[in-house]
C-alpha cells in the first residue's frame, strides 16, 4: 500500500495481482484530481466496481505507456480491475510491474 498526505487529505493506493488480472484500490481526497496507471493490454476493458469506465463521471483516459492505461480521476475512492499486459519480447524475463501515480 502506497499512502500519502496532501492538504485535502489522505492519498491511498494498493493493488493485487490474481492470475492474468490486477485489482487496485485509489482514493483521492476532496477538491483534487490524480493520474493512475493501470496496467491494461490496449483492447481490454477497465472496470470500476464492477463496471466498465466508459461514460463514468470523474473518471478518464487520457492515454497509455509501457503497458498501462493512463485515467486522470477527480475526487473518491475507487475499486479498479483490469487484465495484466503480456510482457513484449523485448521485456521478457522482466515481469509485469504496477504502480499508482497521483499529481
Amino acid at each position: 500500500m502506497v499512502k500519502g498526505v496532501r492538504d485535502y487529505g489522505e492519498i491511498r493506493s494498493d493493488w493485487e495481482k490474481s492470475g492474468t488480472s490486477v485489482k487496485m484500490n485509489v482514493t483521492i481526497p476532496a477538491n483534487s484530481t490524480a493520474l493512475v496507471y493501470v496496467p491494461a493490454n490496449s483492447g481490454s476493458v477497465i472496470k470500476e466496481d464492477g463496471k466498465g469506465i466508459s461514460g463514468v463521471k470523474n473518471i478518464q483516459v487520457i492515454g497509455e505507456e509501457n503497458g498501462r492505461k493512463i485515467l486522470k480521476v477527480g475526487s473518491g475512492e475507487y475499486k479498479f480491475e483490469s487484465l495484466i499486459p503480456s510482457p513484449s519480447p523485448r521485456e521478457k524475463g522482466v515481469g509485469c510491474e504496477g504502480s499508482g501515480k497521483s499529481k
